[in-house]
């Protein structure tokens, strides 16, 4: 059974009653999460709104279980307190990981509307208004510079500058960058300056709906259109995969690629570092769109 955007908020929603905080802050979530619903929170509603509430639901519940009492007996020293918490990675996810900085910076972002929402006075809030920037040098994540500046520049065949873009660019997961064929694909024309991907049905995780991603890296259309049209030439048809690759050799490349630059380099992380990157950069606080694109 597939299990819709709409039961899984709801079964969210319905778990905040088991959340150890107390039942006052419940309610008030509650409330807040309703109006959310309705429009009252951002003046604007929704056609599915689901997906953005169960973000919200998620991202406050650290803070809450922080704070572990009621908002309208917070001060300035436990907003200042939790910033700091987040910052030194001493609020840890469900996994006792740290958070990784674009989840802090949704964290921090809904737990300011939400105290806005409930007239929290603004000194409260101050430490909260706090920018947390990105290490440079991080391994969890491809910065666009690395991909730009390192990854992209030894190369050694346009299927390797196509995989680098698109998985970056596009945050697609394994089976639904292998499964791409010629009629995904949208180049630059009249309409739209940036390549767009079809992800049919049947490539994504758990038969999920299809969605179009657009990829709005400055050198994705050169990539793109250049290993197209080296395909075409070896004779490539419509319905036919646009990788000729299996997902063990470029696996295998990648694994060398990790070894030459002694990082982590996989699937999984172009995903997470396209999420990372596009959230700061295209989507920040437009969770809905966030989670289209990404599907």
């Amino acid at each position: 059974m597939i299990v819709t955007s709409k039961s899984r908020f709801e079964k969210v929603f319905k778990g905040i009653d088991k959340w150890k905080i107390p039942n006052s802050e419940k309610e008030r979530l509650k409330k807040y999460v309703r109006d959310y619903r309705n429009g009252d929170v951002t003046n604007e509603v929704t056609a599915r709104p689901e997906k953005n509430l169960e973000w919200i639901i998620e991202c406050l519940k650290p803070a809450f279980y922080f704070f572990n009492k009621d908002i309208t007996k917070i001060k300035s020293e436990d907003t200042k307190a939790f910033f700091n918490a987040i910052l030194e990675d001493k609020v840890k996810n469900n996994r006792n990981k740290p958070f990784s900085t674009a989840y802090k910076k949704r964290i921090l972002s809904n737990l300011r509307k939400y105290l806005e929402y409930y007239n929290i006075s603004v000194e409260i809030m101050k430490s909260l208004k706090k920018k947390i920037k990105v290490e440079k040098n991080s391994k969890d994540v491809i910065t666009k510079d690395e991909l730009e500046d390192d990854l992209c520049k030894c190369v050694t065949a346009t299927w390797q500058y196509y995989t680098h873009q698109v998985l970056f660019w596009g945050g697609l997961r394994a089976s639904e960058f292998l499964g791409l064929e010629p009629r995904d694909i949208t180049l630059p024309n009249k309409d739209s300056n940036y390549v767009k991907i079809k992800i049919r049905r049947e490539n994504t995780k758990n038969d999920m709906s299809e969605r179009t991603v657009t990829l709005y890296g400055p050198n994705c259309a050169h990539a793109v259109k250049t290993y197209l049209d080296e395909r075409k030439k070896e004779g490539m048809k419509d319905r036919e995969l646009i990788l000729n690759k299996s997902y063990d050799a470029i696996k295998s490349w990648m694994v060398r690629l990790k070894e030459k630059k002694k990082r982590p380099i996989h699937f999984h992380l172009y995903r997470h570092s396209s999420a990372t990157h596009l959230f700061e950069t295209i989507f920040y606080n437009n969770y809905k769109s966030f989670c289209d694109f990404f599907g």
